[in-house]
């Protein structure tokens, strides 16, 4: 029954691939969705679906067994662990005013080598995304000290980089540091531009924003965007 249904929709998605582009009866179907940039129907519906089901995942409340019903009890014939890994999304909050500052300059770096602070704690953070798997690494300048975290296969490079900053963050309350001045480098502006924007959607972000206000009460901290290849020299 899939194998017909996928026949169908493939059909259906040729025949306007066809009626766009105007070319030969002849042409392969996948050459025209790479043409039109187009995924295939039977993948995008997979997707709803699981976008779906996913949403019923999170509505799901714990009921009676003579009362779990109707779409709900979808869930009891699906099996994917995926499916179980918490949403970093949540309810937006918005953070106005910060202590620490964030500074994305490219012309800083322009045909100059970095020349650091010499009173300033320096750190680098960075994310990493491989076949192997995501982690998230730290390299302190000044202290001399680096520390890896393996993230699993499922986290994004965005979460790698922030979670780099998080835990950057971490080590230097740990370490109480006071009246210090620390200088925190990302090459991620995707990265460092939400923790700058007054709205969060991200429990991730949040968590490292209440890092970094916490580390900053008592410090001088500043986030800075780096070009990967000084991070890559600094690590």
């Amino acid at each position: 029954m899939q194998k017909i249904t996928k026949t169908k929709l493939g059909r259906i998605q040729r025949m306007a691939c066809l009626a766009i582009t105007g070319v030969m009866k002849s042409t392969p179907t996948a050459a025209m969705e790479i043409l039109l940039n187009l995924t295939p129907l039977d993948l995008v519906i997979q997707v709803e679906a699981r976008m779906a089901l996913y949403r019923l995942h999170i509505l799901k409340q714990p009921t009676k067994p003579k009362a779990e019903g109707g779409l709900l009890s979808i869930w009891k014939n699906v099996s994917d662990p995926l499916l179980e890994m918490q949403a970093d999304l949540t309810t937006p909050v918005y953070y106005y005013s910060k202590v620490f500052s964030v500074i994305i300059d490219w012309d800083h770096w322009k045909n100059k080598d970095p020349v650091f602070p010499e009173d300033a704690l320096i750190w680098f953070t960075d994310g990493t995304k491989a076949n192997s798997g995501t982690g998230s690494d730290i390299y302190g300048l000044r202290p001399n000290r680096s520390f890896s975290f393996p993230l699993g296969k499922f986290a994004t490079v965005f979460q790698n980089e922030i979670y780099a900053i998080l835990q950057c963050a971490c080590e230097n309350i740990r370490r109480a540091y006071k009246n210090k001045w620390i200088l925190i480098f990302s090459d991620s502006q995707a990265a460092l531009k939400a923790l700058s924007g007054p709205k969060v959607a991200s429990r991730l972000v949040a968590e490292c924003l209440d890092a970094l206000s916490v580390l900053a009460s008592v410090n001088k901290v500043t986030l800075a965007w780096v070009p990967g290849h000084f991070c890559q020299r600094g690590g």
